[in-house]
């Protein structure tokens, strides 16, 4: 079997352009269509789920596992209409809804989400800041249904804050070790890990909301998902169902943000998230004085844009090229067969993996082996 031909045929389903805003490319749902954005140092995978991960460094901060059926990691955002109790999340996953109207796009530092529901328009936008170890998620919520609605925005997200290999290997042990904060003042939740030794270091989370006004939080998964719950139905989205305020050494630990909103008919409402970290409390707490929150915020997305783009252009990659090696990219997360290669052709195995330590590679991460003379087609 021609294995480049595979790969180019791989490339080639999941992208493709569409009639969305120009230099915007449409993320396919083939198999996991996602992209990455990142400032060099902080990062965030995106699918067409709504589903990824976010890592800082060596750190992952929230748990993610390249599952390309259920796809449902990262940070979901929940939408629940008090008056019925029906709740959605703006990703496809974990609610597994199908929506009015659902998309995916993406253009060089900016993914964007849309999803329409029970008369509701959300639009979601997510950039990784230029200048700082954050990510920047802003939701617009319109109400097109022709009477007033009584929402709650819940934002929820499993933390890691360690190496995501050894996180993977004892996932039960490593959540012991985290303790979370609610700082009321700032809408803001604080995690850090407890060090094992003192040659142990690990950044501090936060996960804010910046519009000021009533938050509710969690930080207890055991609480947010419920006896008899799954992630796509937790109990926290339950008819009626209130955050707990469950903070400190909690067992299973999560990131849970919830505010309320009331929406007139045609009217709009914008809440900016925030999930990042820094080195130490006082840190993560002055990282949310550096991203402006409503309509200022288009300023973090244009320079992630501008970073995005310069970055490209230092490369020599065109746009089109930039979406092609993202899918690439992607696939390699995920562990797309048409990307493995011939046993012949295998460097060595794992029990033959020194070779690979004066190259600094690790079999621990994923990688790529390019063979000169390969023909594609």
């Amino acid at each position: 079997m021609n294995r480049p031909g595979r790969i180019t045929e791989l490339m080639a389903t999941v992208t493709h352009r569409s009639a969305v805003p120009a230099a915007r490319e449409r993320i396919a749902s083939v198999f996991p269509g996602g992209r990455l954005l990142s400032n060099g140092r902080y990062r965030v995978l995106l699918t067409h789920t709504g589903a990824g991960y976010s890592a800082c460094g060596e750190n992952a901060l929230t748990r993610w596992v390249p599952d390309p059926i259920e796809d449902r990691s990262g940070l979901a955002i929940w939408v629940r209409d008090r008056a019925s109790g029906r709740a959605f999340t703006i990703g496809r996953e974990p609610a597994g809804r199908a929506a009015e109207r659902y998309e995916t796009a993406w253009e060089p530092g900016v993914f964007t989400l849309w999803h329409d529901e029970d008369g509701l328009e959300a639009r979601l936008d997510v950039c990784v800041a230029a200048d700082a170890d954050a990510e920047v998620r802003r939701l617009v919520l319109t109400n097109r249904s022709g009477v007033a609605r009584s929402l709650d925005v819940t934002t929820v997200s499993e933390i890691v804050l360690h190496d995501p290999v050894v996180d993977a290997a004892h996932p039960a042990f490593s959540k012991l070790f985290i303790q979370t904060e609610y700082v009321r003042e700032r809408c803001a939740i604080l995690a850090r890990r407890r060090p094992r030794g003192n040659d142990e270091t690990h950044p501090v989370l936060v996960h804010a909301l910046l519009e000021a006004g009533e938050t509710s939080c969690e930080t207890d998964r055991v609480r947010f998902i419920g006896r008899g719950g799954t992630p796509s139905q937790p109990a926290a989205m339950a008819p009626g169902a209130v955050l707990s305020g469950t903070i400190g050494n909690v067992l299973d630990p999560v990131a849970a943000l919830r505010r309320p909103l009331e929406l007139a008919p045609e009217a709009s409402a914008t809440l900016t998230f925030v999930l990042g970290c820094a080195p130490d409390r006082e840190g993560a707490l002055a990282l949310l004085a550096r991203i402006p929150a409503g309509a200022a915020a288009a300023a973090v997305f244009d320079l992630a844009r501008a970073q995005a783009l310069a970055q490209l252009q230092r490369s020599g990659v065109a746009p089109d090229q930039a979406a092609a090696l993202q899918a690439l990219a992607v696939a390699m997360l995920y562990g797309h067969g048409a990307l493995r290669g011939d046993p012949g052709a295998m460097l060595c195995d794992g029990a033959d993996a020194a070779p690979l330590g004066p190259l600094g590679l690790s079999l621990a991460r994923p990688g790529v082996v390019v063979l000169p003379g390969a023909a594609a087609s």
